[in-house]
């Protein structure tokens, strides 16, 4: 063991946190100490244990290191010397702890989530091949080819690649996940409890896993962190150990023989008895307040940050991930517009048949007999116009905000829980482009197509009832007077009707990424993100169609 692969320094962490002392009580503000100043250097080939109970912080190092936490989280403060270093295999030396993450790190360090992160839409075969796809040090089509058949043999994994991720045991998505960690090709990888909810067996081949990655030249990491609190299965595998005290402080363990494990074992349980939550220390206002400012601050130097860099990176960003973002792209076109055709459509076919037989059977008292002839032209003439023009895209579209919006919301909300969004990032993806820009131009588009499919089939359901009710119209004298202020296809008005369905679509699919893919903890979190988005998109709906209706 040479190469420093990891140096960690001074890494201490605090929580904040606003809390009610009662039920009328004013908040205050508390700060909570996770770790004290942490520091250690990881070295080239060592497997290392980061044990502590849970809520202890343990797991706080390893998702800053991969830019899931950072400085810009609203509810951790650093200590102002603290650093996360990777010391990538051509010598440089690259600071994780920024306010916004550095995407030379990406794809250097891997994490295999305790849940796993497999994508639902994708087959397990597809969730491998994204790892792969996103290697720094890219595959050759038959050495990957080769990698995979032993690897998917030996793990149990060969017979399913083609299967859907949701037919899987626990253990199979386990190896599955740690197949995509490795296809990867990450040069630090992160175990995050890998042994956590499997039966002792299973435990004991995930440990037996860690060890023998580190075997395969074609993929081995360069280092191993391993976040656990199972001592009985991984202490075996272990160089080295880190363990997280009752007091935040870290202690460093070498293990060099059964000793030495024996002696780690007897402090770690020690440290397990000892262990309460951590109480919290009440802050001044003027500290709550300067903490909410510099987080603010850092979180805005850090969008701007992402936003330059995502702008610079979108060309290469779509060109090396062509095929998944079409992959991607034809799960949310399907989700989102082609599973609401039929919706539409009825709803579409219903507005019309209620609209025209109600607007048929309007009463003009004694006078209808004289009147009706006279008016029975103009009657469907406006219906034609208003339909076109008004009612039917603005009924469409609030159907649309209510289907396809909270599923678009409840889709990433998903993706949020599962820690797949989390996934996406740890292998170098962005989300925004990979899901949130396609969203909004596939819900655009719906706002259009089942417009004019809604329009359709509520012409439809008009004709109908305009002819059950008024028999002796006749068909041709009805069409005439419905299309007579539209014109033929491309009706008139169309490009004022794109003025407002375009916008309307695009402002729906930004609600529905924006509240699905914010921080959630639980499914009740879920429900309010998608009832925000429908709240938002039908408001800025009616904004949309009311300004327009003003101009």
């Amino acid at each position: 063991m040479s190469g420093v692969v990891l140096r960690v320094r001074a890494f201490g962490v605090r929580s904040m946190r606003r809390v009610a002392s009662g039920l009328f009580a004013a908040r205050r503000a508390e700060s909570v100490l996770l770790l004290r100043q942490v520091s250690f250097e990881l070295r080239e080939g060592e497997v290392v244990l980061l044990l502590g109970p849970s809520g202890s912080g343990k797991s706080l190092l390893s998702r800053t290191l991969v830019g899931l936490e950072g400085l810009a989280s609203p509810t951790l403060a650093f200590a102002a010397e603290a650093s996360l270093a990777l010391v990538t295999r051509e010598g440089e030396e690259i600071e994780a702890l920024r306010a916004a993450y550095p995407r030379e790190l990406r794809g250097r360090i891997g994490y295999m989530f305790q849940y796993h992160a497999l994508f639902e839409s994708l087959s397990v075969r597809e969730n491998i091949e994204l790892g792969r796809d996103q290697a720094r040090l890219r595959w050759r089509a038959e050495e990957f080819r080769a990698w995979y058949a032993e690897a998917a043999q030996r793990l149990g994994v060969a017979g399913y690649e083609q299967r859907a991720v949701a037919q899987l045991s626990g253990g199979q998505r386990q190896r599955v996940a740690l197949l995509r960690a490795l296809a990867a090709r990450p040069e630090l990888l992160i175990y995050d409890e890998p042994t956590s909810g499997l039966d002792p067996r299973s435990a004991s081949e995930a440990a037996a896993l860690i060890k023998e990655a580190l075997r395969d030249p074609r993929v081995a990491p360069r280092a191993s962190l391993v976040v656990t609190h199972d001592l009985a299965n991984l202490l075996a595998i272990a160089d080295r150990a880190l363990l997280v005290r009752s007091d935040a402080s870290v202690g460093i363990f070498a293990l060099p023989d059964d000793a030495a494990r024996d002696a780690l074992r007897e402090e770690a349980r020690a440290e397990m008895e000892r262990f309460r939550p951590r109480q919290g220390e009440v802050l001044a206002r003027s500290e709550w307040k300067e903490h909410v400012r510099a987080v603010r601050w850092r979180r805005f130097c850090g969008v701007l940050r992402s936003s330059v860099s995502l702008v610079r990176g979108a060309p290469a960003h779509f060109a090396r991930n062509a095929r998944w973002h079409l992959r991607f792209g034809r799960s949310l076109f399907r989700d989102l517009l082609v599973d609401a055709l039929l919706f539409l459509a009825l709803g579409g076919l219903c507005l019309g048949l209620v609209m025209t037989h109600f607007a048929l059977h309007a009463e003009l008292g004694p006078l209808t007999g004289f009147v009706e002839p006279l008016l029975l032209d103009g009657v469907i003439e406006g219906l034609g116009l208003a339909f076109f023009a008004v009612i039917c895209p603005l009924f469409a579209s609030i159907l649309l905000a209510a289907r396809s919006g909270a599923s678009a919301a409840g889709r990433f909300a998903q993706m949020r829980l599962s820690s797949e969004l989390d996934a996406l990032a740890v292998l170098g993806l962005d989300r925004a482009l990979l899901l949130g820009l396609p969203a909004m131009a596939i819900l655009a588009l719906a706002f259009v197509l089942l417009d004019l499919v809604a329009f359709a089939c509520g012409t439809a359901g008009s004709a109908v009832a305009a002819l059950f009710a008024k028999p002796l119209l006749g068909f041709h004298t009805w069409q005439s007077a419905y299309f007579q202020n539209l014109g033929s296809f491309p009706f008139r008005g169309t490009g004022e009707l794109l003025s407002k369905l375009l916008p309307a679509g695009l402002g729906c699919g930004f609600f529905a990424y924006r509240f699905g893919t914010r921080e959630l903890r639980s499914a009740s979190e879920a429900n309010r993100a998608i009832t925000r988005t429908l709240f938002a998109a039908i408001l800025w709906i009616l904004v949309v169609f009311f300004a327009m209706l003003a101009r």
